[in-house]
């Protein structure tokens, strides 16, 4: 699927380079959303999901990953 939407096409190399950044920056993204959280005192981010920390919850390393991959297609990328 990738191959019909990849304006560029990657090596391997680079292929695996890009999805370790993305892992990284989703773990950043989770850790930032933690210390925003701890830094107010705020225990969950919403109420729409008890229990699991709210919504940002479960979107904050997405947010931070797609910042990642806009940034890397928008540099090395013809979008």
């Amino acid at each position: 699927v990738v191959p019909f939407y990849n304006p560029v096409q990657f090596s391997v190399f680079e292929f695996v380079l890009l999805m370790v950044c993305l892992s990284i920056f989703g773990q950043l993204g989770d850790l930032v959303e933690s210390a925003y959280k701890r830094q107010f005192n705020v225990k969950d981010s919403g109420n729409l999901f008890p229990g699991h920390g709210g919504v940002l919850d479960r979107f904050d390393s997405t947010f931070f990953a797609m910042l990642m991959f806009q940034i890397v297609f928008k540099f090395f990328g013809d979008i």
